[in-house]
């Protein structure tokens, strides 16, 4: 994949932009060492495609075209996989729709403020967790995926399998750097620790900070509408688009309840007393027999039952 040629920026202000307006950076000696050599630094962003994007993807899509501009070599990964694991959110058979409508929207996003989208690389996911299954404790792989992966009481085992997988993306990706949200640093540690006992390099990893819906202020909305403008309008001019959107997030079917039919309409009030010698078989249905006095005690009522009180 072509990278954006920037001999104009020197190795420190190439690194300069690539960290800058993020919350931390692991390891960014690597970085440094990569910049210093004169090469193209590999990063990759992984978005699992679960629900809608929202406006918070500005914020990642920005930092991809400072890489792109920094002159890294960036790779997108579509992690269907991912998906799917991460407590099922996701049927198995809307993944691949999802994937696609993620790609169409993430094209659009980078239209919209000018990144050309021709040097960027996407990647669909796939399983890789074969080789840090065995030494990762049950432990380490749930504290990693806490931030990311829906928790509940009884976890799933898919929800143990996703971070390492995160974590081996990177050697499959062929990378020096993985960039997320901080929410992603405990897999970014988890990928950091593990993956040289397994014989794989360490990488570095970048952190954005989270947008925040209190960050949005007046000014920001009309900023954020004038940059969704070009995305509705690649929408519906797109038939695949569209067709893809419904595939991927198909409308609810609503089922009515019937309602239970009610069986008989008697009333017996409670302040009429009704014995049991009085209610004769069938007189009665169960929604009918409102109260019925069978006696005050437990022998009262089975004299009632077997016909001896007075």
């Amino acid at each position: 994949m072509a990278s954006t040629t920037t001999t104009d920026l020197t190795p420190n202000e190439k690194y300069d932009l690539i960290a800058g307006n993020l919350q931390e950076v692991l390891k960014p000696d690597i970085i440094k060492s990569v910049l210093a050599e004169n090469r193209p630094l590999k990063i990759y962003w992984g978005t699992a495609p679960t629900g809608r994007p929202h406006c918070g993807y500005f914020v990642p899509m920005v930092k991809l075209a400072h890489f792109l501009r920094a002159g890294c070599e960036v790779t997108v990964l579509l992690a269907d996989i991912h998906a799917f694991l991460d407590n099922l959110k996701a049927p198995l058979e809307l993944v691949t729709h999802r994937a696609r409508y993620y790609e169409l929207i993430i094209k659009s996003v980078l239209r919209a403020i000018g990144v050309p989208i021709e040097q960027l690389r996407f990647v669909l996911g796939s399983s890789y967790q074969q080789g840090a299954a065995s030494i990762v404790t049950e432990h380490d792989a749930k504290k990693a995926g806490a931030e990311v992966v829906k928790q509940v009481a009884s976890p799933l085992l898919s929800g143990l399998i996703y971070p390492l997988m995160q974590a081996l993306d990177e050697e499959h990706l062929g990378v020096d750097a993985q960039f997320g949200g901080v929410d992603q640093r405990k897999i970014f540690t988890l990928a950091a620790e593990n993956l040289p006992k397994i014989g794989f390099k360490e990488r570095a990893h970048l952190m954005n900070p989270m947008l925040s819906p209190m960050d949005l202020k007046r000014g920001v909305e009309k900023a954020l509408n004038r940059l969704l403008d070009p995305i509705r309008k690649d929408f519906e001019q797109d038939e695949e688009f569209k067709k893809v959107a419904e595939l991927a997030y198909p409308a609810e079917v609503k089922v009515k309840k019937k309602k239970e039919k009610k069986i008989g309409t008697g009333y017996v009030p409670k302040d009429k007393k009704t014995t049991a010698e009085e209610v004769a078989d069938g007189d009665l249905n169960p929604r009918e027999a409102v109260e019925v006095s069978v006696g005050t005690s437990a022998k009262d009522a089975q004299d009632r039952l077997a016909g001896k009180a007075e």
